[in-house]
């Protein structure tokens, strides 16, 4: 049996620093998304390409990114996704395995290419998304196997994955086959955006989900409040069970049955010169604490795996394990 089935979005991302003539040329919208298409993308890689321009491929995607941290603890853990069948997709499933994951049920589409995120990163540092959805914004209900969510001991599901049109009632196969085995639900909000545009979906996740995971930013647009004692009372009052993540600031574990908010601090936080990177520290996070609780550690031993492994995460470029975390147990 495995551990976790995660399942969602399945991007690479194609990083790359520019100045600002390349956003204004291609209307990409600084620090902000903008959805394109094959054409567009293939002409904005060409651009980049002439100019002669380091181009950084990282394997992403919040859920995949959660099982791997899972996988690299030694946990057991399986992705269910959609890619293309050309060399971006057999790079996106290479990452997955060097984490130990079971990647039989990704779905290859042989018409649509593996989701690209360009993210143009300009001198002052700001980061804009040109994002090619492809294969990844397909993803629906024919592309759950729900026998191996059945014979997980979790279902893990993220926000990203419901910019897909039919990533919903994929969701929502997925759900009911955990349920019917009596599965755990896990659900990451992924973004503060996704529970504004997604009115209807995240309200049925969120009620579905046995905990759910956020940062501050998202616990605030859920509650619709700003202060930390306000934010928990209304979740819990909401009958929500979860985690809120704070950076260094420490963590929040949310049990609605018992209404109480445990909160844990955070040992010894990074100094800047430290920190490479801060993509992928929250799913680090939910990780490393997923692994914990489906083993039957305590909430604070939990805790503290799911904090080393963000720490690991920040000081790493990309937002996967570069090799085994077994190291942290």
């Amino acid at each position: 049996m495995f551990h976790l089935t995660a399942m969602g979005n399945a991007p690479l991302d194609a990083i790359v620093k520019v100045d600002e003539g390349f956003l204004i040329k291609n209307n990409i919208e600084k620090a902000a998304l903008t959805v394109i298409d094959a054409v567009q993308c293939d002409d904005l890689l060409h651009q980049l390409q002439e100019m002669d321009a380091k181009v950084s491929y990282v394997p992403g995607g919040g859920s995949a990114n959660v099982a791997s941290v899972l996988g690299a603890l030694g946990g057991k853990a399986a992705f269910q996704g959609r890619i293309g069948a050309g060399r971006n997709g057999d790079f996106f499933i290479e990452s997955l395995h060097k984490n130990g994951l079971e990647t039989s049920s990704v779905y290859r589409d042989s018409d649509n290419g593996t989701a690209l995120i360009i993210i143009p990163i300009t001198p002052d540092g700001e980061r804009s998304f040109a994002s090619y959805y492809g294969a990844a914004g397909l993803f629906g209900p024919d592309n759950i196997d729900e026998k191996q969510v059945a014979d997980s001991q979790a279902l893990y599901v993220e926000g990203f994955g419901l910019i897909a049109k039919t990533g919903f009632a994929g969701y929502k196969k997925a759900i009911k086959a955990a349920k019917e085995a009596d599965r755990k639900v896990f659900f990451g909000v992924s973004d503060k955006t996704i529970i504004e545009d997604y009115i209807e979906e995240v309200p049925y996740l969120i009620e579905a989900a046995d905990m759910v995971f956020m940062n501050r930013l998202e616990a605030e647009t859920l509650s619709g409040k700003t202060d930390m004692d306000a934010i928990l009372k209304n979740i819990l009052g909401r009958g929500i069970s979860g985690v809120i993540t704070r950076g260094e600031d420490g963590v929040y574990i949310l049990d609605a049955q018992k209404n109480h908010a445990h909160f844990f601090a955070v040992d010894k936080p990074l100094s800047a010169a430290e920190v490479v990177n801060m993509n992928g520290a929250g799913d680090a996070f939910t990780g490393g604490f997923l692994y914990g609780l489906l083993n039957g550690t305590s909430q604070e031993k939990a805790v503290k795996l799911a904090c080393a492994c963000a720490r690991e995460i920040i000081q790493t470029e990309g937002p996967r394990p570069l090799e085994s975390l077994r190291h942290l147990l």
